[in-house]
């Protein structure tokens, strides 16, 4: 009896040698099992890991078994003499048995680790828990030693470990959100970006980790893309702060009420409100007229691209709401269309702002096109007519029979005096297709009754119009016909002679010296 009970004991003894129960201190912890799933490299793990002080802990010899294989892989070895683990980065984990075999289900108590602990030979502080038997570290502080990515997705209550990635440190609390701004040159605020501030330092921060950011102005959610700049650790009255800072892709410099929100790691934040102040704005009263802008080949008008709106006054700003009752007429029937803002700029000649709008689409069919509104309630309409035609053109030439005027063009003085004459025009009723300089016969040019000299250049630009400003019904046709020598000599010039047989007589145009 007395040998079998020896045995009894040497084989106990050898027992704990195998198998050391590490010396902790007497404070006693809550361990709760930890809720959130686990990912590791996107595939889901089941670890038994417990919640200790709000940081997850993970049993040691679980992390190094699951991590086998990968470019993060560490071996643990214990060391009885010196009451050490050995942490070997780099080397293949040995398996000792009751790895990944349970996942802890109720609440338990810890106690911590006072063994000593070595990574790749050099001693290390890591906080480690001794849950009945077993070694817990903090997920976080494993992730930092063999550099691997720890994550937390607060939506989906999921810890993420990624081995392709290197490790960065969790974020301090986030303190707040404020927008940044600056002045323009007529002093108006303009906003940049965004500033994210965390209490204490920090170094790095993933931009992925904000989701759910929304932009609104006076309310409404509208499109923004943040993108990060740098870092900023500063001394204040409350301690250290960490400033992040993001801009918007396209500063911000329209009137409203600004806020911004989102979520990191699934920690909401929202700035407070930022309010940009509407800047002076024409009257209703000053509102004149529209005119549609096209693009045009070898004078034909192709398509339309937009409008123009004329004020009168000088204005840097116009708020795009206060145009109401829009409205884009093709042959008098009603076509659908979507305005966009694009600018405006002073029209120093006759003291006037034109305020620029491009038309979402082009529109290309042809016909006559109108186009009409209110600004603050008064109502404008485009002063001139589109007429949008098919390219290329017929050779049908113009009817002499429907020749109302030939004119004189060029520059004029600040008295609106003619100073120098470059063509004189033809304006045809209706649309008409072609004009050749071939068709123009015994021509003269007179300069104060006696003839002059001159030659045309072959090219003939031609314009088409619908002007109900000057009173006709249906649209117009001009063609430019351009002098090789522009005519300089003060006097009183005319043209004469005639276009397919028929005669005609310019109006007589007075030119004054510079």
């Amino acid at each position: 009896m007395k040998k079998k009970g020896l045995s009894l004991i040497i084989a106990v003894f050898m027992t704990i040698s195998l198998f050391p129960m590490l010396t902790s201190s007497a404070d006693l912890f809550t361990a709760n099992p930890t809720a959130s799933a686990v990912l590791v490299n996107d595939e889901e793990v089941s670890f038994d890991a417990y919640n200790i002080n709000d940081n997850n802990y993970f049993k040691l010899r679980d992390l190094a078994y699951v991590l086998n294989g990968t470019e993060c892989q560490f071996e643990v070895v214990w060391d009885g003499e010196l009451n050490a683990i050995n942490l070997i980065s780099g080397e293949p984990y040995t398996e000792v048995g009751g790895e990944m075999t349970s996942k802890g289900t109720a609440r338990k108590t810890a106690t911590e680790t006072t063994s000593k602990i070595y990574l790749d030979g050099d001693e290390i502080s890591l906080t480690a828990y001794n849950i009945e038997g077993n070694n817990y570290f903090k997920l976080r502080d494993i992730g930092k030693a063999f550099d691997f990515r720890v994550g937390w997705d607060g939506d989906k209550n999921t810890i993420t470990i990624d081995t392709s990635k290197g490790y960065y440190p969790e974020a301090d609390k986030l303190e707040s959100a404020v927008f940044i701004h600056t002045t323009d040159e007529n002093k108006s605020f303009v906003i940049t970006g965004v500033r994210i501030i965390f209490d204490g330092r920090h170094e790095e921060i993933i931009p992925e980790d904000f989701t759910e950011i929304l932009l609104s102005r006076n309310g409404k959610v509208i499109d923004c893309k943040l993108i990060y700049e740098w870092y900023q650790q500063v001394t204040t009255g409350d301690g250290i702060k960490t400033y992040f800072n993001f801009k918007f892709e396209k500063e911000i410099d329209l009137f409203g009420i600004y806020q911004l929100s989102g979520s990191y790691k699934g920690e909401a934040f929202i700035t407070a409100e930022f309010d940009i102040p509407e800047p002076p704005k024409p009257d209703g009263e000053d509102v004149t007229f529209s005119v549609l802008t096209y693009d045009s080949k070898n004078g034909v008008n192709l398509a339309l691209t937009g409008v123009w709106i004329q004020f009168n006054g000088t204005y840097d700003y116009i708020n795009p709401d206060d145009f109401t009752d829009i409205k884009l007429t093709k042959d008098k029937s009603v076509v659908n269309v979507k305005l966009i803002y694009s600018g405006g700029f002073n029209s120093l000649y006759n003291n006037g702002t034109e305020f620029y709008f491009r038309f979402e689409k082009t529109i290309t069919e042809p016909g006559i096109y109108s186009f009409s509104g209110k600004y603050r309630g008064v109502s404008f309409e485009n002063r001139i007519y589109a007429i949008i035609e098919s390219y290329p053109l017929s050779d049908n030439p113009a009817n002499p029979d429907d020749i109302r005027d030939v004119i004189f063009h060029g520059t004029v003085n600040n008295n609106n005096e003619y100073i120098k004459l470059t063509n004189f025009m033809f304006f045809f009723y209706e649309i008409q297709q072609a004009f050749s300089i071939s068709d123009l016969t015994d021509l003269k040019l007179t300069l104060n009754g006696n003839e002059i000299e001159f030659s045309l250049q072959d090219n003939v630009p031609r314009q088409v119009e619908y002007d109900k400003w000057v009173n006709y019904d249906s649209p117009y046709t001009l063609f430019y016909v351009h002098f090789v020598d522009e005519l300089i000599e003060p006097g009183i010039y005319q043209m004469t002679g005639k276009y397919r047989g028929k005669p005609f007589a310019s109006v007589k145009q007075k030119v004054v010296a510079p």
